[in-house]
């Protein structure tokens, strides 16, 4: 369990082991969806009409190794991503992008340029499933949390590889030919904790729609880095608003971060002696390498059930049960010790497409249990499941992170695409003033 000095609170996990799951959930949520190709329309089309296959006669050695990292990530790729179906449903031919960059391997002169073609290769994929490499600074965040959360004790599969020597090595030399500055994650606050206020949150808004009655509290990120200044100061404004009739949770704009952070910060403290219990089904593809990652959360492939078991769920594409054969199910429990809850009102979480990761965590949290209402959009998902998987090329010594199961909707849609459908849907921009009046007069209707 992650180290803050909020009291009143035990968070359990049926199945899965917590400090894992949170760590995975930090990692998974520092994720922005890419939104254009490194690789112009132009480009991508000749490469397809080209037919040529690489000399690999050609390379140097040089090129020989990074070929051989770029076929491993493909090889595990294909065998442990369950997003294939979803990939192709978004009319991307992974083929294609496959060779169009094995084509560009013989231009590469050293490990920045091979990190680029892989990047851009990846970057065709959206981050659909988190799909992605990490950068310096994504790498550099991804240890900061795992040595400030779990030091060197019980190292999981994740941490070997985060904390692997080779690792940092390369990614401190990529961040000097890059010439990037080194990354520092430390937050300084002009208020000790105790004293800590929503006004000096570098991560929090707050302002009264309807004054002394309707409280509206942006949060921007779950971030590791806000979690303890943030608890205190909610704590703080919780006994401002405790009697508001309304308090608004805006995260529509919240790409994600810790599940610790919305655990501690707002479920418990609104949770009277109370246990919450939710459970999804969640895809898999069996593959070699990803069985670590399982066994680190006590799942086993020995577990593992044949897609032909599940329920008889709606809206269950076949397309990824021919990619991801078998299921298992999670089960996650939140209990909460606190004695009075902070606010008495009615409490609403405002979502959209841009509430990804542990942001939609909190979302399908909230309408699987009856926590809170949610109100907006859907969100952009993967938030749900079991884990996430690491894999470090063999020569470059990069990372690349994808989510190792495709979890399920309660209709058995991929959370993934479809994300987490809001109780009452509001169109707009989200953040706009508009959209958040519209959200404003749906509540007053609902009174």
């Amino acid at each position: 369990m992650l180290n803050t000095d909020l009291k009143g609170y035990n968070v359990m996990k049926k199945i899965l082991v917590v400090i894992i799951m949170s760590f995975i959930l930090i990692l998974n949520s520092c994720n922005n969806r890419v939104t254009n190709y490194n690789l112009s329309k132009d480009i991508y089309n000749n490469a397809i009409d080209n037919d040529r296959e690489l000399d690999e006669s050609s390379l140097t050695e040089f090129q020989k190794l990074m070929l051989n990292d770029y076929e491993y990530m493909w090889e595990i790729l294909r065998e442990n991503y369950p997003f294939w179906g979803l990939i192709k449903r978004r009319q991307i031919n992974a083929d294609k992008v496959y060779k169009i960059y094995k084509q560009q391997i013989n231009t590469i002169e050293n490990e920045v340029d091979f990190f680029n073609l892989i990047n851009a290769a990846l970057n065709n994929f959206y981050g659909l499933g988190h799909l992605k490499l990490l950068n310096y600074n994504f790498y550099s965040y991804h240890k900061y949390i795992y040595e400030l959360n779990f030091g060197n004790d019980n190292i999981s599969s994740l941490g070997k590889i985060i904390l692997d020597p080779e690792v940092k090595v390369a990614y401190d030399s990529l961040r000097i030919e890059k010439k990037e500055l080194e990354a520092n994650f430390e937050i300084e606050y002009n208020l000790p904790y105790e004293n800590a206020c929503v006004e000096d949150s570098k991560n929090i808004k707050y302002f009264d729609l309807i004054e002394n009655k309707v409280a509206y509290i942006q949060i921007k990120s779950f971030g590791q880095e806000n979690l303890i200044y943030d608890g205190y100061a909610l704590k703080n404004l919780y006994e401002k608003i405790s009697d508001y009739e309304h308090v608004i949770f805006d995260v529509s704009q919240n790409s994600g971060g810790n599940m610790q952070y919305w655990v501690n910060n707002i479920v418990i403290p609104n949770s009277e002696n109370k246990k919450f219990t939710y459970q999804t089904y969640s895809l898999v593809q069996k593959g070699e390498y990803n069985e670590k990652f399982f066994n680190d959360n006590n799942y086993y492939y020995e577990d593992l059930k044949p897609a032909s078991e599940l329920p008889d769920f709606e809206n269950l594409n076949t397309d990824d049960l021919e990619i991801a054969p078998y299921f298992l199910i999670s089960s996650d429990t939140i209990i909460s010790n606190t004695e009075k809850k902070a606010l008495n009102g009615r409490l609403w979480v405002i979502t959209s497409g841009e509430s990804y990761s542990a942001t939609d965590t909190f979302a399908y949290f909230c309408k699987n249990t009856g926590f809170a209402n949610l109100i907006g959009q859907p969100t952009g998902g993967d938030g749900i499941g079991i884990t996430s998987s690491y894999l470090k090329l063999p020569n470059s010594k990069y990372i690349i992170k994808y989510s190792a199961d495709l979890a399920l909707n309660n209709d058995g849609s991929n959370n993934e695409e479809f994300g987490t459908t809001p109780n009452f849907y509001i169109s707009g921009k989200p953040g706009d003033i508009n959209f958040i009046n519209s959200c404003l007069k749906l509540i007053q209707n609902e009174q």
